[in-house]
């Protein structure tokens, strides 16, 4: 399961299906800050070398509980 921050406030916990339907839509960019399970704090979703490919979807250019809202 992932969380997306949306304008400051997190979303999720999002699917990997809807994850992957996220980044392929372009709502989930380099520049958007994205945490799950495993990651000590919020990434940076462009920033490769930290956030591992669990997907097979390249990168395109304090987790804590969160309302779901996407």
């Amino acid at each position: 399961m992932w969380y997306i921050d949306n304008a400051g406030r997190p979303v999720g916990p999002v699917s990997e299906m809807e994850f992957r339907d996220a980044v392929a839509d372009e709502p989930v960019r380099r520049a958007s800050l994205v945490w799950f399970e495993g990651l000590a704090q919020w990434r940076f979703y462009g920033d490769a070398e930290r956030i591992p490919d669990r997907y097979g979807i390249a990168p395109q250019t304090t987790g804590s509980t969160a309302q779901r809202s996407l």
